[in-house]
């Protein structure tokens, strides 16, 4: 058994395998909308065809901007999906951190070590925030690298300033 210095360093021990998982279904659900991004470029009645939606659903996804890369991705993840695997795999990690301890026969070891429980809780918590924040940076990555291999013409400064998930989630919530 390896002795790590810390709970935040044995927590991000502890959920790598897990990490390298999302992170392999993240790039290839990525890669999967990018490789559908041609087909949805080179359809010659694009415009007309979202013109037939409701006003209402154009407006929460910003249909108007579909036949761009960055309006489709933005409208086929950013949207919804990818705002709900982030929360699933914050929530699934957050309540394996006493779970997986327990499952595993070492909470009665981590319970005694000489940290306070709030101490032990904020690492933990810090090793899922870590976790969150990488799993962002393999999605920033995956979409420079679709958006290059696609020529969805996602630029570094698109992913980086533009934020569609935050726009988009103010439009669902909004109340006439």
């Amino acid at each position: 058994m390896i002795m790590l210095r810390n709970v935040f360093l044995k927590t991000l021990r502890d959920q790598r395998r897990g990490f390298i998982g999302w992170s392999i279904g993240i790039v290839l659900l990525i890669l999967l909308e990018a490789a559908l991004w041609p087909s949805i470029r080179d359809m010659p009645d694009l415009n007309e065809f979202l013109a037939g939606y409701p006003e209402s659903m154009r407006k929460l996804f910003n249909l108007e901007d579909f036949a761009t890369g960055t309006g489709f991705m933005n409208a086929e993840l950013f949207s919804a999906l990818l705002p709900v695997l982030f929360i699933s795999f914050g929530i699934g990690r957050g309540a394996r951190l006493i779970a997986g301890e327990e499952e595993a026969g070492t909470l009665e070891t981590l319970l005694v070590t000489p940290l306070s429980t709030v101490r032990l809780v904020l690492q933990q918590a810090a090793a899922v925030a870590v976790a969150l924040a990488a799993l962002g940076a393999v999605l920033y990555v995956a979409m420079l690298g679709s958006s290059a291999a696609f020529r969805l013409e996602i630029g570094d400064g698109d992913l980086a300033t533009r934020g569609d998930v935050v726009p988009t989630v103010r439009k669902a919530c909004e109340t006439k």
